[in-house]
């Protein structure tokens, strides 16, 4: 589960540099360093 988990924010990542999306990409890093503290 959790690598699906990890699959799907590296997905959104690569959206949101597309887009340019700021805002999207710090919270996507602050989910990642919250699921690398576990």
């Amino acid at each position: 589960m959790s690598q699906s988990l990890k699959q799907r924010i590296t997905e959104d990542m690569k959206s949101a540099m597309r887009a340019k999306d700021k805002q999207r990409l710090g919270t996507i890093r602050l989910i990642q360093a919250a699921i690398k503290q576990k």
